[in-house]
């Protein structure tokens, strides 16, 4: 089973993890999609933290 299929798949700190290994390798830009990201309760929580973390954050 893809645990990838909605928001409620994937836990803060999973996705923070992820992201931690993608600023390592380099990467300097989210982009949000699939499903609807403005339904997450904690979107804006997330795009702050992204932000804060150097990234730059864009929305689908």
């Amino acid at each position: 089973m893809n645990k990838y299929l909605n928001n409620d798949d994937i836990d803060e700190e999973e996705f923070f993890n992820n992201i931690k290994i993608l600023k390592e390798n380099g990467y300097n830009h989210v982009h949000l999609l699939g499903g609807e990201p403005l339904m997450n309760e904690n979107i804006v929580s997330y795009i702050l933290k992204l932000e804060g973390m150097g990234f730059s954050v864009t929305l689908n």
